[in-house]
C-alpha cells in the first residue's frame, strides 16, 4: 500500500508492505522478497531485494525525477527462489 494515490514528478513515492501467513500473528523472518516498480510504459525503474522482518512490515521509497513519466506505476512484491522472483504476493498501482 502507499500513503496516497497520486504523486507528481520530482516527489518521493512511499510504499509499505505487510506480509504474513493468513493463519499466523507473526511473519516468518528472513523470507527473501523482491520489490519491483514499473513506470507507465512498463519499464522497470526499481528492483530491490528485501528480507522479511519478524513483524512482517517493510517500507520502500522511490525518488522520482522532474522528468519522470506521469501515469500508472505498478508496484509488486514477490517471493524469491533461486535468485528469481517466483510468486507475486501483492501489487498496487499509483499515479
Amino acid at each position: 500500500f502507499s500513503d496516497r494515490g497520486l504523486y507528481r514528478p520530482g516527489e518521493n513515492m512511499h510504499f509499505a508492505m505487510l506480509v504474513r501467513h493468513p493463519y499466523a500473528f507473526q511473519a516468518s523472518a528472513d523470507i527473501p522478497l523482491q520489490a519491483t516498480l514499473t513506470d507507465p510504459q512498463g519499464n522497470t525503474v526499481l528492483t530491490k531485494n528485501l528480507a522479511l522482518s519478524p513483524s512482517g512490515l517493510l517500507t520502500l521509497d522511490y525518488q522520482t525525477t522532474a522528468n519522470s513519466l506521469t501515469g500508472n506505476y505498478n508496484f509488486m512484491i514477490s517471493l524469491v527462489k533461486n535468485k528469481n522472483a517466483t510468486y507475486t504476493l501483492g501489487q498496487t498501482n499509483k499515479k
